[in-house]
């Protein structure tokens, strides 16, 4: 079965308006892609955005191949999503939760989440 999109994939090279359109009808296919991979909303949502970034800027030299647009756009998240993590184990974050709290530590804790007033330590 031919792809219904396979002119608006090609016409994409030459004519930039019709990304709007690929956009449409990829969008949420790629956000649940990255959620799905992230199990982090708002990690999802960062990613999406920079991903479709970095799709913009490649635009002018995206050359349809026989392969789908999609497949581009899920190959341009995947590349994204592992970059994220590589530069997360590269910081070397420290994951609060796993700490055990001291009192100085919770009365930080509890005042960056707003669940009581600021106070000097």
């Amino acid at each position: 079965m031919a792809n219904p999109d396979i002119e608006l994939e090609k016409r994409v090279e030459t004519t930039p308006e019709y990304f709007g359109r690929l956009y449409e009808l990829n969008h949420d296919r790629i956000f649940n892609y990255i959620l799905y991979t992230t199990r982090d909303i708002e990690l999802a949502f960062d990613l999406t955005s920079e991903m479709y970034f970095k799709v913009l800027r490649a635009l002018p030299k995206y050359e349809y191949r026989g392969v789908s647009f999609a497949s581009w756009l899920y190959s341009v998240a995947s590349r994204e999503i592992s970059t994220f993590y590589r530069r997360q184990k590269r910081s070397r974050t420290i994951n609060m939760p796993s700490l055990s709290y001291s009192d100085e530590i919770e009365e930080i804790r509890l005042a960056v989440n707003h669940e009581m007033p600021y106070s000097v330590i």
